[in-house]
């Protein structure tokens, strides 16, 4: 079967194509220009533009906006945009809110657009996938390694293939300080995408399908939901009626090589609010009151195969989790220790770059999804020593609930912990109620609590739950509905939604004449050049969603020319991995320090600086291979400061980056991270240095320390260093576990669940005490962790701040609860 990129070369302007890909645009610039200019700009400022001065100067071949619109209108069409008017017999509509009209492409021909496209359509997967451990334990991922898609896939006839839709759809208001304009856009994605791929949004694995009817009635202010809800569902019916009939007999369609595929396309997750009627409305809605039910009485997915709510209700981490917390949790832990106690206890954190700063939380009516993350991440270290014992386990165990189930990869093992956890928070719960944390409501009776025990049962049949995470699809909303509005200066109820579908046709349309003029300049044949996702490797999989899929094409296709900057991404992280940076061969850690050091310091000079005391010995020591392991972990140096070590002066870098690879799966890079080692100033009066964990030679393999300096050997004339030398440095001060069992190993605190650590100190010949440190080279840092002062009283020292939480106190928590990753290192 032709694929998409054919029609290119069979419609009316073929024969112009094959002199001119751009046509009708002169070349590749002028088009690069016109597809900004259609993006970013009214037809006025379009107009405007033209009759500049300078651009008359160099005008290209279109004059006006009507006449670069009229030339986007021809080129070749993905899913054609209909309207349809719906009608709700006996109860009259407001008259500005217009007829009710449904603007709207045919879901099947958005699934075959997706399903053959040559950017999207070889990443899908063809159907469910086995992952196993090595130890033989299931691997929970993505949508295509979940029970669910086996199940239908047993159902269908032998060589079809079910290919998963996830809807999102939310009702938005357009107008950001006046009016009450409001659109209802409907968006589709093929869960078979991996879920790092359909969670960016510049890999265009979402389409707008529809813009549902907004709309209110002149009747009774209890049956407006009523009647906008019956409005909705038969604009479902009426996107949907093709993909109905598709997942009763299945579908036939060209995947991106043009080979024929039978498709069965369910639906298997709607993300958002999409409501879930009657001739006697009174009636009618009386009775459903009295059950709970909003009145909608021919659901759309009445008649469709494979669709139910019970099935498609996907948990949404970004309200289930986050306002959860927000909304019960954090006000427990507020009325138990105290909304201004609480307050200072978040203030006084060590402050990192790239984290949000928590103040006076206890004051803010509206969070940040940042803010809301680091809240929960941070509240069992801050309540710890001013609640019960039974308050700590109940807290601790719903959220290491609400963390795991943030995991991007599930086994039976962690499905377990997760139950276990919920049983535990259920188990204890009478202690926050004790404390009175649920304030004047004396019960439980949460819905968002009881969805929680949905979680398990519901990755175990989709996936993971943060690939159906809302984030995707509120972001979308503001890109397919808020942003195409404001570019219109016509905003009558009646015409908006079609001008914004007319907009996103012509974005569509520039965006594929793009990607096909670039392939046929440089002559390549896409059909040859295309991998499908069995072919790639996980590293590449992760590659091509995070560099973008349209660039990944083009570096295949057109390798060696570049061709893939020509097109637009989003900006991405940087790999460390692959830039020349710092990391040891197979390992799962990168550095970058910059290529000017902050300073250059004599090595007696270093110790002034930054106040430490016994660099130069432990300099000495690190030459002479005496660490801290080769020390029978003693924490003082043994060599004297004044021995020779071979160099006298040193070059320090006050900020080092850091990369690490997922705990969960070594082909995905997590983003970059700065971590800083500053001296003492007038700005930071104890200094600003992260704590990590370091790569240790000991028997319990690792260990937690503060990097005070981050440094490298300036040889001297004509001589040439050690190897040992040749490498940056760190000086670290470090921690020791404060509870040990009887074979020393560390062991957790009870009822908080996280290990205790104290500073390693030695007194010297005067009794004067000194923290232990040592040094040790850079690549031996594992990863940057959060570390807590332990307030272990009521009321806290109230001499602690960000500037001093990590220098003040005598102990510690190792929080682990920090983000994901450490909490599957640590928590397990």
């Amino acid at each position: 079967m032709p694929t998409f990129f054919d029609t290119y070369s069979t419609d009316q302007y073929a024969e112009e194509r094959s002199r001119n890909p751009c046509y009708p645009f002169v070349d590749y610039a002028e088009l690069q220009l016109a597809r900004w200019m259609n993006e970013r700009m009214n037809s006025t400022t379009i107009d405007e533009f033209l009759k500049l001065d300078w651009v008359r100067c160099h005008m290209p071949s279109f004059h006006s906006s009507h006449t670069l619109r009229s030339w986007i209108e021809v080129q070749p069409s993905g899913p054609v945009w209909k309207t349809a008017t719906i009608k709700v017999e006996g109860y009259p509509h407001v008259a500005r809110y217009g007829e009710p009209k449904v603007i709207f492409r045919d879901a099947l021909e958005c699934v075959e657009y997706l399903y053959g496209h040559p950017v999207i359509g070889p990443y899908v997967s063809t159907g469910p996938q086995g992952v196993h451990t090595q130890a033989g334990e299931r691997v929970i991922t993505d949508f295509s390694t979940a029970t669910l898609a086996w199940n239908m896939q047993s159902k269908l006839p032998t060589g079809a293939e079910v290919v998963g839709l996830h809807l999102g759809s939310d009702k938005l208001a357009v107008t950001s300080h006046s009016g009450d304009y409001e659109m209802h856009p409907l968006l589709l994605t093929l869960a078979g995408l991996p879920a790092a791929m359909r969670s960016k949004l510049s890999n265009s694995a979402w389409i707008c399908i529809a813009y549902l009817p907004v709309l209110k009635f002149t009747v009774h202010a209890s049956y407006q939901s009523i009647l906008a809800n019956r409005v909705l569902h038969e604009a479902m019916d009426l996107i949907t009626e093709n993909l109905k009939i598709a997942a009763c007999v299945g579908h036939r369609m060209a995947d991106a090589w043009g080979n024929v595929r039978l498709v069965f396309p369910p639906v298997v997750a709607l993300s958002g609010d999409l409501a879930v009627d009657p001739w006697k409305l009174h009636d009618f809605q009386r009775e459903c009151k009295k059950v709970g039910l909003n009145g909608v009485h021919m659901p759309w997915w009445r008649d469709y195969l494979f669709a139910d709510p019970s099935i498609f209700s996907v948990p949404d981490l970004l309200h289930s989790d986050y306002k959860f917390f927000f909304d019960h949790l954090l006000p427990a832990c507020q009325i138990a220790v105290g909304a201004d106690e609480l307050d200072r206890r978040f203030a006084a954190r060590h402050k990192r770059i790239g984290y949000a700063t928590l103040r006076r939380v206890s004051e803010v009516k509206q969070m940040t999804g940042r803010m809301h993350r680091e809240t929960m991440r941070t509240i069992i270290v801050a309540i710890e020593g001013a609640v019960s014992p039974g308050f700590m386990r109940a807290m601790r165990a719903i959220l290491d609930f609400l963390l795991a189930a943030q995991s991007p990869r599930h086994t039976p093992s962690s499905l377990a912990r997760m139950t276990t956890d919920l049983r535990t928070f259920h188990h204890n719960k009478k202690a926050i109620m004790a404390a009175g944390g649920r304030g004047s409501l004396g019960h439980w009776r949460i819905p968002k609590l009881e969805l929680l025990s949905n979680y398990v049962p519901f990755i175990l049949t989709h996936g993971t739950l943060p690939q159906w995470s809302c984030d995707s699809v509120e972001h979308l909303l503001r890109t397919e509905a808020k942003k195409p509005f404001t570019l219109f200066t016509n905003h009558r109820r009646a015409d908006f939604s079609e001008q914004c579908s007319r907009h996103l046709d012509r974005i569509e349309k520039m965006e594929n004449l793009e990607l096909y003029a670039l392939l046929k300049i440089h002559g390549a044949d896409i059909r040859t050049s295309l991998r499908s996702r069995d072919e790639m490797t996980a590293v590449e999989l992760q590659d091509a969603a995070s560099h973008g899929v349209t660039r990944t094409l083009l570096g295949q296709a057109l390798p060696g020319t570049r061709a893939e900057f020509c097109v637009r991404s989003r900006r991405m992280a940087r790999n460390l991995f692959a830039t020349g940076s710092l990391s040891a061969s197979g390992s799962t850690v990168a550095f970058n320090l910059n290529k000017q050091p902050s300073a250059e310091y004599a090595v007696d000079k270093v110790a002034d600086v930054y106040s430490i005391a016994d660099f130069h010995a432990a300099l000495a020591d690190y030459v002479q291979d005496l660490h801290l392991d080769a020390r029978q972990r003693m924490p003082h140096t043994l060599s004297p400061d004044y021995r020779d070590i071979g160099f006298d002066h040193v070059c320090v870098w006050e900020t080092y980056r850091i990369q690490v690879l997922s705990v969960y799966d070594d082909a995905v890079r997590m983003d970059p991270e700065t971590l800083r080692a500053i001296p003492p100033g007038p700005k930071y009066p104890f200094g600003m240095c992260d704590p990590v964990i370091i790569d240790s030679l000991s028997a319990d393999g690792s260990l937690v320390a503060q990097v005070r300096v981050v440094f490298k050997a300036v040889p001297r004339d004509g001589h040439v260093l050690p190897e040992c030398l040749q490498t940056p440095l760190v000086y670290i001060q470090d921690f020791e576990f404060a509870d040990v069992d009887e074979h020393g190993l560390p062991m957790k605190a009870a009822d908080i669940l996280m290990y205790k650590l104290r500073r390693r100190c030695y007194l010297d010949h005067s009794g004067a005490v000194h923290r232990g440190g040592e040094i040790v080279p850079l690549l031996n840092i594992v990863r940057p962790v959060d570390i807590s002062p332990v307030h272990a009283a009521r009321a806290m020292d109230r001499s602690l701040n960000e500037l001093s939480a990590l220098e003040l106190p005598g102990y510690f928590w190792l929080n682990d609860m920090w983000d994901v990753e450490v909490h599957g290192l640590l928590a397990g």
